[in-house]
């Protein structure tokens, strides 16, 4: 099975598309373990706990009315829809999102970033198509 390209995700938060991204990474949730073990076990033990979303983290070129929506939503502690699109068409989603971390990088002969987290919330759908 081939893989796809990374060239053409966008991420979608609350309406606003964070283009010119050059790298996301996400969702990084996890199950966390709960620890079950009795004074009458010689090995531990565990059960899954309630699955966390976790968050997406990116990065890309600084755009000013995406980085100013982007940061308006966050000081407005803005919650919305969170959307992963992929270029093969598929997606990550969300309901439920909010802007943790938003701020701008630079460096000599480099275009000036941005670098944002957004926090999830619920439930995650993956849809192939």
């Amino acid at each position: 099975m081939a893989g796809i390209t990374s060239n053409g995700i966008t991420l979608s938060f609350a309406g606003t598309t964070a283009g010119a991204l050059t790298s996301i990474s996400g969702p990084d949730g996890d199950v966390p373990a709960i620890d079950t073990t009795t004074m009458d076990d010689t090995v531990g033990t565990s059960i899954p706990g309630i699955p966390q979303p976790g968050s997406f983290s990116f990065s890309g070129n600084y755009i000013k009315t995406t980085y100013a929506a982007l940061h308006t939503a966050k000081m407005a502690k803005t919650t919305g829809a969170v959307i992963l699109t992929f270029s093969d068409s598929s997606k990550f989603s969300n309901a439920a999102g909010y802007i943790t971390k938003l701020d701008t990088s630079g460096e000599k002969d480099n275009p000036t970033g941005m670098n944002g987290t957004i926090q999830l919330s619920g439930a995650i759908t993956h849809s192939t198509s």
